[in-house]
């Protein structure tokens, strides 16, 4: 990507606001001894764990520009959901502590196998509960968002105001954020003298 490419692509992305949950350009560092043990080529990565709040993560990126929109909406409550251990859970209930808001989470079983007693109430599971959010116990049916959207329907039948987020926070202004990494790279390659010849990345929800 060019340095003008870079700088049209930064003042699209300018028209959607962020929060500031997240610690925006994550760093991108030299993988030295992983280059070495493979004997090339140079890697790199791009640290998306290192988003800060509620021990970091890729979807508070994602976050940043989407609860955006729940604060100006005036929700008063985040409904979102994942498996027992997600990462994007954890994001979520962290942000909702950060923002003063309510938390509602739909905890997916019977996708992923517990491999120990304890790992529904350790890891991610207990910092959910210390975050203050509401765990709703749901059964898997394959539908990543329908207990999602059940939750939300029935807080919003009670008065509340909800807020909708998808599992793995994938909508299309989660998509949008995820652009923002494109001028972080680009940015940071510059910087660094680095030309990249390729970027990998891992998706599950499909929304990175």
């Amino acid at each position: 990507m060019t340095t003008k490419d870079a700088s049209v692509l930064a003042s699209k992305l300018s028209v959607f606001p962020r929060i500031g949950l997240a610690s925006l350009p994550t760093p991108l560092e030299p993988m030295r001894r992983l280059t070495a043990y493979l004997g090339g080529p140079r890697l790199w990565v791009k640290r998306e764990d290192a988003t800060g709040l509620g021990f970091g993560g890729n979807k508070l990126r994602k976050l940043d520009y989407v609860l955006h929109e729940a604060v100006a909406s005036k929700a008063d409550v985040l409904v979102s959901g994942g498996v027992v251990q997600s990462n994007s859970q954890r994001q979520v209930a962290a942000a909702a502590a950060k923002l003063g808001m309510e938390c509602h989470l739909a905890v997916y079983h019977g996708r992923l196998a517990p491999p120990t007693p304890e790992y529904g109430t350790s890891g991610n599971a207990l910092l959910n509960r210390l975050f203050g959010a509401r765990l709703h116990d749901v059964p898997w049916t394959g539908n990543r968002n329908a207990a999602i959207e059940e939750l939300s329907n029935r807080l919003r039948e009670e008065g509340r105001r909800p807020y909708y987020v998808p599992y793995g926070v994938s909508n299309p202004l989660g998509a949008i954020a995820y652009a923002s990494t494109i001028v972080e790279i680009a940015e940071q390659s510059r910087a660094l003298g680095v030309r990249p010849a390729a970027i990998l990345h891992c998706t599950g929800s499909a929304g990175t």
